[in-house]
């Protein structure tokens, strides 16, 4: 039987929580709309826009998803809808798959790059307020994300090592891991192909400063690519014209 004193020690402890989770993201695009009266006022929450609506009424909405990895567990479903202008979508769930490294060659969020993706996300406070009347009642909260992954497996793994669990890396998984960085090495030097293929013509020096520029701005890129790597210079020179 717990004693008092055990009982006493754990309610004053402060309970386990994670404001972080593992999972699939799943991401659903639509078009829609807010319903109004007779008076234009609106009714309810978007539903769906349909050819022959007003245009001006057609509103872009984003439905997020996590599908919690196996052992990942929440008291509540990780999922929000956003509309495509919505501050919290705007301000904070790009900016991070940005800094997530979901962009392309032109260094814009690609949200192919993490939808159907695993990925790890934080429960963060939003920019929407729960009472616009009283801003003590703080804002509602929304997600941003920390890190996606190329597999499941990654993703456990990035998990187990979070929650600080005993994950002693094997020759073969530091072969994996040198292989994968090596693999998104090229797949950057892909990305810088392409962004210095419309710089040809140009003077070395400009051309240089455009791509370092690139570089700098990609998360794709930066983490595995410097100016001066020799791949770089012989692309530069390769598109350079002789003056």
């Amino acid at each position: 039987m717990t004693t008092e004193e055990e009982l006493m020690k754990a309610a004053t402890e402060e309970p386990a929580y994670s404001d972080v989770y593992y999972g699939k993201c799943l991401l659903t695009l639509w078009e829609g709309k807010f319903p109004r009266d007779e008076d234009g006022h609106v009714t309810g929450r978007p539903i769906r826009w349909n050819e022959g609506d007003n245009p001006k009424d057609r509103i872009i909405m984003i439905d997020f998803f996590l599908d919690l990895c196996p052992g990942c567990k929440s008291s509540f479903q990780i999922k929000q809808s956003f509309m495509k202008h919505d501050r919290d979508w705007m301000k904070i769930v790009l900016p991070s798959l940005a800094e997530a490294g979901c962009v392309d060659a032109s260094g814009k969020v690609s949200l192919g790059m993490v939808k159907d993706h695993w990925c790890k996300v934080q429960q963060v406070e939003g920019l929407r307020p729960r009472d616009k009347n009283d801003p003590e009642k703080g804002n509602w909260n929304t997600y941003k994300f920390l890190a996606v992954y190329q597999s499941e497996q990654e993703c456990l793994d990035a998990m187990a090592l979070d929650n600080g669990e005993d994950f002693e890396e094997k020759p073969a998984a530091q072969a994996k891991s040198v292989d994968k960085r090596e693999a998104r090495r090229q797949a950057a030097l892909e990305f810088c192909k392409v962004a210095i293929a419309t710089y040809k013509g140009m003077k070395p020096e400009e051309i240089k400063k455009a791509l370092q520029s690139f570089i700098v701005s990609n998360a794709n890129v930066n983490p595995y690519i410097a100016i001066d790597d020799p791949e770089i210079v012989e692309m530069i020179n390769e598109a350079s014209i002789p003056f």
